[in-house]
């Protein structure tokens, strides 16, 4: 591919239909809710560890 073709490709604005940006929101909110809830879990397992440890 010539750099002329990337270019032209690059220029080009991709444009997403709205369920499909519905749909990766949705992801995304479901990936920021799985990572709080990972956190929670380990801090959760730390404090207990530490009550373990001494």
């Amino acid at each position: 591919m010539s750099i002329r073709q990337l270019r032209s490709r690059s220029d080009q604005k991709s444009q997403f239909d709205s369920v499909e940006l519905d749909a990766e929101r949705d992801r995304a909110l479901s990936l920021i809710d799985l990572g709080g809830r990972l956190t929670g879990l380990h801090c959760g397992l730390v404090a207990a560890s530490a009550l373990f440890a001494d």
